[in-house]
């Protein structure tokens, strides 16, 4: 996701494990945009793979918004999904409140990853 973010968005300041004075949170990856069509965004990526709760999320997503940061959530498949256990479906979703309160609450966005930087 590093060199990604960094390949994509060449001119924007991205880093590891940056520490958030206002919010006293660490960004997994940081990205602060500096100039064009996303100047002045600021992003926040949470690699999530221990245990959180709604209102664990509800308050880290809220402490990034009140800062103007948008965070991006990749979640661990094996501690955010449950699957069913239905009869040769072995990885049938079952929806569960977590991802559908999250979803229900996000903004989705989409990057072309075909397209080289400009």
């Amino acid at each position: 996701m590093y060199n990604w973010l960094k390949g994509k968005f060449p001119n924007a300041f991205v880093e590891f494990e940056v520490y958030i004075p206002t919010t006293r949170q660490i960004a997994d990856i940081y990205v602060e945009h500096q100039d064009g069509e996303y100047k002045g965004m600021k992003w926040a990526f949470e690699f999530q793979h221990s245990p959180l709760t709604i209102p664990q999320w509800e308050e880290r997503h809220n402490l990034y918004e009140s800062v103007s940061i948008q965070d991006f959530w990749i979640f661990d498949k094996s501690k955010f999904m449950k699957f069913s256990s239905a009869r040769d479906y072995t990885d049938a979703r079952k929806r569960v409140d977590f991802d559908e309160y999250i979803c229900k609450k996000q903004v989705w966005y989409t990057f072309s990853m075909s397209k080289k930087p400009t």
